[in-house]
């Protein structure tokens, strides 16, 4: 039951990604502080998604609850992602990156500085950001590879 789409859920209290039934769960609108904040939760949850079987499958979100470390570095990566999206569609505003920067510097705390974290979170991040907007994995280019006509 892996989904190529996402499918979004009504939850009365809170937002959250369960892959147990590959579904998003989000509340009401009028739950959050304004539309900014809706929306960068949504993104959140969403980027979560893109983790899942059948579609980028990050470890980080395949064995969530296994470790700290993996927990961890997904919440970083979906904080990210949630940033991306939220920049690209004129939602961060200053309380939203606000909000985001300090969630990010929660979960930077389990790394002890480790600033090689925060490039890998980035990448996963815009790995994420690409598959949201056009469905697909993005391509790898090979390193030091040729094009040939």
């Amino acid at each position: 039951m892996h989904r190529r789409r996402p499918v979004i859920k009504y939850h009365e209290a809170a937002a959250f990604f369960r892959p147990g039934d590959d579904s998003i769960y989000l509340p009401n609108l009028d739950q959050f502080e304004s539309s900014g904040e809706y929306y960068s939760a949504a993104f959140h949850e969403l980027t979560h998604w893109t983790g899942g079987r059948g579609r980028l499958e990050r470890r980080e979100i395949i064995e969530y609850r296994q470790e700290k470390e993996y927990r961890s570095l997904e919440e970083l990566t979906a904080e990210m992602g949630a940033a991306f999206l939220c920049r690209m569609c004129a939602l961060d505003s200053p309380e939203t990156f606000e909000n985001q920067a300090a969630y990010v510097q929660s979960w930077l705390k389990v790394f002890k500085g480790d600033k090689k974290i925060v490039m890998q979170a980035s990448k996963q991040a815009r790995a994420a950001v690409e598959f949201i907007l056009s469905g697909q994995k993005a391509i790898k280019a090979e390193a030091g590879a040729i094009a040939t006509a």
